[in-house]
């Protein structure tokens, strides 16, 4: 919607084309990092907070496994599109590069995001989720209008910069159990 207001309907395609590839390294953590919210929560019920840590630092791991693999579809993106959607349509690599990190920030977030939700301490998660949205909308009007795609695009991946941040701090004191106040609610 926003990339259609401040590019245009043509850039949406551009847009679409690669998220739809990058999209491929969200759905490939998701399937690793499923099981690890219900995990979690087990584990927290039984006090395992060794399993804890050492399952957290397992999902940091396959996230920068993932990344690897995400450079490595950086690099080739230019001759995947060529492959996929011929000469129709042209992607910038600052599209591409913008993708790669919203999706890569993402992920990253979604990390922390796991093991909160599954230790079922997610007060800061909703604040952050507030106050980064509105951060967030402010940032994509703005760069939305100078830099177009990839204003809107690393707006958010700014976003989930901010929340990844915050969320693993609350995550470094949950599994160390030093989380007091808002940090264990």
């Amino acid at each position: 919607m926003f990339i259609i207001q401040f590019c245009g309907p043509e850039s949406v395609t551009v847009y679409n084309i690669a998220y739809k590839f990058f999209n491929l390294m969200a759905i490939a953590y998701t399937v690793i990092i499923s099981p690890m919210w219900n995990a979690y929560t087990d584990a927290y019920i039984k006090g395992d907070y060794a399993w804890i840590r050492s399952n957290f630092r397992t999902s940091l791991c396959s996230w920068l496994m993932i990344e690897v693999v995400g450079v490595v579809m950086l690099f080739l993106s230019h001759w995947f599109y060529r492959l996929w959607v011929g000469s129709a349509v042209s992607v910038p690599l600052s599209v591409s590069l913008s993708v790669f990190a919203f999706i890569s920030l993402f992920n990253f977030n979604n990390a922390a995001t796991y093991l909160i939700n599954g230790l079922n301490k997610i007060r800061v998660q909703m604040i952050t989720s507030i106050v980064v949205t509105a951060l967030y909308l402010a940032a994509m009007l703005c760069f939305g209008h100078r830099i177009g795609i990839e204003g809107v695009v690393f707006s958010m991946a700014a976003a989930y910069l901010v929340m990844g941040a915050i969320h693993f701090y609350q995550c470094r004191l949950l599994i160390t159990s030093r989380a007091s106040g808002i940090w264990d609610k």
